[in-house]
């Protein structure tokens, strides 16, 4: 790879999530002249349609694509006032294996990058928020944090950016990570628009609306990836998460059906008994009695 990642160590230091405001134009702090971004900042774009000035030119900004922005560069954006832009982000310190502050390396993943896996950016990046972030002003957490908690989200981090430096470097005796096909990239951002938020489901019109596919030519795609369906995609995702409240929660059923996108709770009963071959409530006393009985075995 283009770092020698064993002699340095990347640390999160400011980190959150954020989401641009709708009906504006320039989205966040990016606005003209633009700025700079006071240490190196990795952004993961979650949602949303817009640019990005890197200086010389317009990079898209849409769910899936990453940037990797420089203290020392000016950038501004622009949004679909329509479409806001959501991101994770986090702002980068170098350090030795000693622990001493050193300048970032020079060899470092382009500006802009387009991963050949976003579920895994995306993953790793809400992880390392969920860890780091607190509630200060601007919605930005800063260190100090605890030891443990630290090192957990650097190594996170540190493992991020090995992975974008691999899929990305262009070194001689190095190979680059493939990259996926344009339809499946195009499959994978409607994924995580749907996991994103089980409770407000898009449709397949509007998921083929983003991708500029007609809704039979996108379902045919989404098909040919995943192996399902676009509509049988989102009920198991909506029943996904209906599974996780009924066995993590005390929510009753009428909640569970509403966080997971059904407005009728008979339908939503029904449907869960289709899928899953019991009613809610009897798969809820089903797997806390399973729980029951795992606590009691002698190990």
């Amino acid at each position: 790879m283009s770092v020698d990642w064993s002699a340095i160590r990347p640390c999160v230091y400011g980190v959150g999530p954020s989401k641009w405001a709708a009906g504006q134009i320039y989205g966040h702090t990016w606005e003209p002249p633009g700025r700079s971004p006071d240490n190196h900042m990795l952004v993961f774009i979650r949602s949303g349609i817009g640019r990005f000035w890197l200086g010389k030119r317009w990079v898209p900004l849409r769910a899936g694509v990453c940037l990797y922005l420089r203290s020392n560069s000016v950038y501004m954006a622009r949004q679909d006032p329509d479409n806001p832009v959501s991101q994770y982000y986090a702002s980068i310190l170098y350090k030795d294996r000693q622990g001493n502050m050193i300048p970032p390396p020079a060899d470092l993943p382009p500006e802009f990058i387009d991963p050949p896996d976003p579920d895994f950016i995306d993953t790793t990046m809400r992880r390392i928020v969920n860890l780091c972030y607190g509630f200060s002003a601007h919605g930005l957490s800063r260190p100090p944090r605890a030891p443990r908690i630290q090192a957990l989200a650097d190594n996170l981090l540190t493992g991020l950016l090995m992975e974008l430096d691999l899929a990305t470097t262009r070194d001689q005796g190095t190979e680059k990570l493939p990259a996926l096909p344009h339809h499946e990239r195009m499959v994978r951002q409607a994924i995580l628009r749907i996991v994103e938020s089980p409770s407000v489901m898009p449709t397949v019109m509007e998921l083929a609306q983003q991708s500029r596919y007609s809704p039979s030519r996108f379902s045919a795609i989404f098909r040919s990836v995943t192996g399902v369906s676009p509509e049988g995609f989102i009920v198991r995702s909506r029943l996904s998460r209906a599974e996780r409240l009924l066995t993590g929660t005390t929510k009753t059923i009428t909640e569970i059906a509403e966080e997971s996108g059904y407005r009728d709770i008979y339908f939503f009963s029904h449907q869960f008994k289709k899928f899953r071959g019991v009613t809610p409530t009897t798969y809820r006393k089903h797997c806390r009695t399973a729980d029951d009985q795992v606590k009691l075995l002698p190990f």
